[in-house]
């Protein structure tokens, strides 16, 4: 498997209270972030990343999904 960071965007919802100005509402942006692991799997939608892989490479702990469109970029670490 790849060791690798993904550098990725997420869906925020805006600060502040419910009602806004729309000039205010058009300032939001999605939240930045990054995850390191192994990449388990992919296909042309997502990665399938994991944090933790057991010594014979058959179990992993917390697999975590993130979609391709969301991806900024990803970078090999080994």
């Amino acid at each position: 498997m790849r060791l690798v960071q993904v550098e990725w965007l997420d869906h925020a919802e805006a600060e502040g209270g419910t009602w806004q100005s729309r000039k205010r509402a058009a300032k939001h942006a999605p939240i930045r972030f990054w995850t390191v692991g192994w990449i388990v799997s992919e296909d042309d939608t997502c990665f399938n990343v994991t944090s933790s892989v057991s010594e014979d490479d058959k179990t992993v702990a917390r697999p975590f999904t993130i979609v391709k469109a969301a991806v900024v970029q990803v970078i090999d670490l080994v």
